[in-house]
């Protein structure tokens, strides 16, 4: 194609920077300095035990509130446990009533879907998920947790590099939305956050992500509130 052909997406790209397009995180603190743009590949690294599974669930929620539609595929929880805390969080309340998960249910279709499989996936049928989300239901942001149950060995860094690279390229190609939860490696002292280099297993996992939002509960904060 001639280079021509992207004369007004060039234009565009000049009047509307790329950090003022996209959805807003739930956090106010957050929206002048990042958004979650369609079409980008995101990781989402984080230790066992800090809340992976349950930031991107307020951030799903807060997705769908700004008119994206989601697709959690989670090899870890089952649809009810999902659903559960969800409507925990969307109603800031440990005990919602029966009305308010209701509405909740009623709110979600059209803009929710999960995929109900446990254990291990392999990533020719994550992709095939995302592939049919984005054709058949209009999915924007697929949520993809976590890398270590898409049937790649800890140590199979050629093999988790193929399937990172078939993520980006599945978003960058249909403009959904990716994201990959992944475990950060075990450390001695984790009142210390991880940084990008910290993810467990290959390099390239971040490497060929458009946006690595790294996980961490503060511990000594935690303490610090219950002292």
């Amino acid at each position: 194609r001639p280079a021509s052909d992207w004369l007004e997406d060039v234009i565009q790209s000049f009047e509307q920077p790329p950090g003022q397009t996209g959805a807003e995180f739930p956090w106010s603190k957050t929206r002048d300095l990042v958004r979650l743009r369609r079409g980008e590949l995101s990781i989402w690294p984080g230790m066992s035990g800090h809340g992976k599974s349950m930031v991107i669930g307020q951030v799903a929620l807060n997705l769908m509130a700004q008119g994206e539609k989601v697709c959690i595929a989670s090899m870890e929880m089952k649809p009810v446990a999902t659903m559960h805390r969800m409507a925990r969080q969307a109603f800031a309340s440990c005990q919602p009533m029966r009305r308010d998960i209701q509405d909740l249910h009623r709110w979600t279709t059209g803009r929710l879907w999960l995929y109900d499989q446990q254990g291990q996936v392999s990533p020719e049928r994550i992709l095939a998920v995302g592939r049919y989300c984005h054709e058949q239901l209009g999915v924007t942001h697929l949520i993809v947790d976590n890398l270590l149950s898409c049937g790649i060995p800890e140590d199979g860094y050629d093999a988790q590099k193929q399937f990172v690279l078939a993520l980006a390229s599945h978003a960058h190609d249909t403009g959904q939305a990716v994201h990959l939860l992944a475990h950060s490696r075990k450390v001695a002292d984790e009142t210390k956050p991880p940084g990008k280099f910290d993810v467990r297993g290959s390099a390239s996992i971040t490497d060929l992500a458009d946006n690595v939002f790294s996980v961490w509960r503060n511990r000594g904060k935690e303490q610090a509130q219950d002292d």
